[in-house]
């Protein structure tokens, strides 16, 4: 995530909240750090999905050193719920889980295919193998 310096970004413009609310941006604006005057694209799906009193709000209630992960974490929500309303990002955790699951089908057809033309000895050897590399 950016990190601006004080009220302003690098170069002296308002954070994207306070751009988008058309306002001055304050000393203590609680937004400047994490959403300077370039990343406005980044923080504009946030009012929209969560409200931007709310989202002050949970800046406010958090340690500083948890504010930039949290910001990037309603980012990316935010982002994934517009695209997807209905599941938000679990239902991209949910395409990936069944891209997982496919891939681990065809790599078990796969297996059993090589089976078909390698010795029993040298699948029970390629098994063994195979463990031990997956082992952490």
């Amino acid at each position: 995530m950016e990190r601006g310096e004080g009220n302003k970004s690098l170069r002296g413009k308002p954070c994207a909240a306070c751009k988008q609310q058309r306002k001055k941006c304050e000393e203590d604006c609680v937004f400047a750090p994490y959403f300077l005057a370039e990343s406005q694209q980044r923080f504009a799906m946030l009012p929209h999905v969560y409200g931007t009193s709310n989202v002050g709000n949970i800046l406010k209630e958090l340690d500083v050193s948890q504010r930039e992960e949290a910001m990037k974490t309603l980012a990316y929500q935010a982002e994934a719920h517009v695209r997807d309303p209905v599941h938000g990002c679990m239902g991209f955790i949910y395409n990936l889980e069944e891209k997982l699951e496919k891939r681990k089908m065809d790599v078990q057809r796969a297996k059993l295919e090589l089976a078909k033309y390698i010795s029993p000895e040298k699948i029970s050897e390629f098994m063994q193998n195979e463990a031990q590399h997956n082992q952490p």
